[in-house]
């Protein structure tokens, strides 16, 4: 799950009050492993909008992991900013399959159905009223990457609630970075290195599989915005997960039909 984390930040975001589609692709690789594709659409309105994401190992990795998911987050913008959400993500491997539904009501208390059932001997129940307000990580991020420039995205604390566990997103700015294609995938410019830590509430195992009970996950995310661009996109991404070390680079953007130029003239 610390990879599926790390890659549903890849998620483009365009300003909630603003009519807008953008379409986006990145490749993925956990080093050493194998590789990863991920794509995905999302539709923006002043009063709606809609999230989808596609993930999927590639080559002689999905030979040996066949690892899919697929996540949709829609959400009825409301005054205050409290949507009513509905959330759908499923995942399967080669030996096993999983899946999340999750509804929110008007007062932001949200309900999640969960198959195969949650184990509780392992792990802190979450409890409704610290689920109250917390929204999926899609909605989560296009909320907060929408704020017009990387500065104001990097900044403030995210409550998430994914139908199991209870946290918050926390980042902190690094400072500006030039980054190349050979670094950055195909995206080539300044970006703003921005720290992201995950502070766990409650809805966690109290022994992970590699025995780092309560750790908490940090990885680092590059922000950019060059002249041109509607939107601030997430153009690479770094993390140590179980799965070693996973980075993600931004391969194809699209808004309103029109692809977005990853490096300058």
């Amino acid at each position: 799950m610390k990879l599926l984390l790390t890659l549903a930040l890849l998620l483009p975001a365009a300003a909630l009050g603003a009519e807008r589609r953008v379409a986006f692709a990145y490749d993925v690789r956990a080093v050493g492993l194998f590789d990863m594709s991920l794509e995905g659409e999302a539709e923006f309105h002043p009063d709606r909008y809609a999230v989808a994401m596609r993930l999927a190992t590639s080559g002689m990795g999905d030979a040996i992991a066949r690892f899919r998911m697929q996540a949709r987050s829609e959400g009825v913008i409301a005054s205050p900013p409290m949507p009513r959400l509905h959330v759908q993500t499923s995942e399967s491997r080669l030996y096993d399959s999983r899946a999340v539904r999750i509804r929110y009501d008007d007062t932001g208390l949200p309900s999640a159905e969960v198959t195969p059932p949650l184990r509780t001997d392992d792990r802190d129940v979450v409890q409704p009223e610290q689920a109250r307000g917390a929204v999926d990580l899609l909605t989560a991020l296009a909320r907060s990457v929408q704020a017009g420039s990387p500065a104001e995205a990097c900044k403030g604390r995210i409550p998430i609630f994914d139908g199991r566990r209870r946290y918050d997103l926390v980042p902190e700015p690094a400072g500006m970075e030039k980054l190349d294609p050979p670094t950055a995938g195909s995206f080539a410019g300044q970006a703003l290195r921005c720290l992201m830590k995950q502070v766990r509430i409650a809805g966690f195992k109290r022994t992970d599989r590699d025995g780092q009970a309560g750790e908490a996950l940090s990885f680092v995310v590059w922000l950019a915005q060059p002249p041109g661009w509607p939107l601030v996109m997430p153009v690479r991404i770094e993390t140590e997960s179980g799965y070693g070390r996973v980075i993600s680079h931004i391969a194809r953007a699209e808004v309103d039909g029109e692809p977005l130029a990853l490096q300058g003239p």
